[in-house]
């Protein structure tokens, strides 16, 4: 029943159809190449390897805890990744598509979005989301036990609402999104045990945390990036609703959390995930006192992922 819904839900998230006269200015200027092409970038797949790495941070951050027999743990864990590489995909071309109709994206705001040149059109993409979303529910049904099945459902379900209803509250947004990137990581621990329920969540913590803490910290510099287009658009992000000053400071908060959750390990690994936590942190105050400089902000943006990287290496080296 639950899949049921789920299906009924997302086949329609997409909403009312578009209006012929952007149907007929859209197909003039499409080609199948061009939309493939347009496709592509539209769901930004240089997201899928750090969604992958999070699904096996997870597995090996919980590898202590009773084990599965190995080739379920392999086809879970490749069944989680599958799975996540079609919410990750499907969120970025929802999240484009709802961008468009909803006229955040324009040709003053966003000139080279797919959708806003005409390369893609809204069609095709409703018809990429609708066999994408049919894939990943009947590979839901694959996935074992019933924890782990709620718990992708959950990710999905999280993500469809972040994409349709969440994302224009401000602030909501960069904490959804932050949750449902480290769900990932959960996703790999819960994979790799055996019969437990969510409780191997419970060795991968500090993982979380520090993965929640540093999204939800690089989610608002990402606003503050494309804070003079969302004000024209009307979004009231926190930069747009705060200032960029004080989003800024406050995007801190999650991050300084997710640090002391990873000195809490103690020793060496301890002090490295820290460290590199604030790493990231110390890049972003860089980058204010800079005046967020473009390639200033930048550097503290596409940064934080490799930081990331090595917070979550000395975390589940233990």
């Amino acid at each position: 029943m639950a899949v049921t819904v789920t299906l009924a839900a997302t086949l329609s998230l997409l909403g009312p159809r578009v209006r012929p006269s952007r149907r007929r200015a859209a197909v003039a200027s499409s080609s199948a190449t061009g939309e493939l092409r347009g496709l592509l970038q539209m769901a930004r797949l240089k997201n899928v390897p750090m969604g992958a790495a999070l699904v096996a941070f997870g597995a090996y951050g919980a590898r202590h805890a009773p084990p599965r027999p190995p080739t379920m743990v392999a086809s879970q864990l490749v069944l989680g990744v599958a799975t996540t590489t079609i919410v990750t995909t499907g969120s970025m071309l929802i999240n484009d598509y709802h961008d468009w109709r909803g006229g955040v994206d324009t040709a003053e705001t966003k000139p080279g979005r797919p959708l806003v040149t005409g390369e893609v059109r809204p069609e095709t993409v409703k018809l990429v989301l609708k066999w994408g979303y049919a894939l990943h529910l009947t590979l839901l049904c694959l996935v074992e036990p019933a924890a782990l099945r709620l718990l992708v459902l959950a990710n999905t379900l999280l993500t469809y609402l972040y994409s349709v209803h969440l994302k224009p509250v401000t602030g909501v947004k960069n904490a959804v999104c932050a949750g449902i990137i480290s769900m990932a990581l959960g996703l790999g621990a819960v994979a790799r045990a055996a019969g437990d329920g969510l409780h191997p969540l419970r060795a991968v913590w500090r993982p979380l945390a520090a993965v929640a803490g540093l999204i939800w910290h690089r989610e608002v510099l990402m606003d503050i990036e494309d804070v003079e287009g969302d004000a024209a658009a009307g979004v009231r992000t926190l930069p747009v609703a705060l200032g960029v000053g004080a989003a800024a400071r406050l995007a801190l908060a999650p991050l300084l959390a997710a640090a002391a959750a990873a000195a809490s390990a103690g020793g060496a690994r301890g002090a490295l995930a820290s460290s590199s936590l604030l790493l990231t942190g110390a890049l972003a105050v860089r980058a204010q006192l800079g005046g967020f400089a473009p390639a200033l902000l930048t550097q503290a943006i596409e940064l934080s992922p490799f930081l990331l990287l090595v917070a979550l290496s000395a975390l589940t080296s233990a």
